[in-house]
């Protein structure tokens, strides 16, 4: 069951990373505005799975966030 719930979760963050993306790239275009995902590297937090385990724990609000993961659940 859990193994099920990390798999959803780790789907879920994917879904939510790609979605930042390109709600970033649409406020770019619109008005230039710098924040604290621009350097955001979604790579690197999918090809390290401590780190990812962290996020989705975050966004499921089941453990604490970094900024970028605040800022991720607030966009």
């Amino acid at each position: 069951m859990s193994r099920l719930l990390v798999c959803i979760s780790t789907i879920s963050l994917i879904v939510c990373a790609v979605s930042l993306v390109s709600a970033q790239k649409k406020q770019a275009e619109s008005a230039p505005e710098s924040g604290i995902l621009d350097n955001f590297d979604v790579d690197s937090v999918l090809n390290n799975g401590r780190v990812l385990k962290n996020y989705v724990k975050c966004v499921l609000n089941m453990g604490p966030c970094t900024a970028e993961g605040r800022e991720m659940k607030r966009k």
